[in-house]
């Protein structure tokens, strides 16, 4: 399970770059980094090295979903107040726990959410 909009970064720079030199990059990344503590910057570069020529894009997908808020244009608008959001593939549905294991209170705000946000 992932919160925000990381998958959607994966998503785009997997189309940008392909799937074989995206996951080649966090194996890399990954070995580059086992056992020891990995910075942000540590992933980008493993990332802008899978991407010769592409460094540049690679970058600004970067900034667009990890750094800027673009959450309206990048999965929309509509969650629930307090909802965290999961990514599906690229459909986003809002979790919530079940009404009958909720307190009164919270029961009655997941009534509110519309079915099609409590399940993918």
């Amino acid at each position: 399970m992932v919160y925000g909009k990381a998958p959607g970064f994966y998503e785009e720079l997997s189309d940008l770059i392909g799937e074989e030199a995206l996951l080649g990059a966090l194996r890399s990344y990954v070995e580059a980094n086992a056992f020891a503590i990995a910075t942000p910057e540590d992933l980008r570069g493993a990332l802008r090295a899978a991407a010769p020529g592409r460094a540049e894009e690679v970058d600004a997908l970067w900034v667009r979903w990890l750094e800027q808020a673009h959450g309206d244009e990048d999965i929309g608008t509509g969650a629930p107040l307090g909802a965290p959001a999961l990514w599906v593939g690229w459909k986003v549905c809002w979790a919530a726990p079940a009404p009958s294991r909720a307190s009164s209170e919270e029961a009655t705000r997941l009534r509110s959410i519309p079915p099609s946000w409590r399940r993918c």
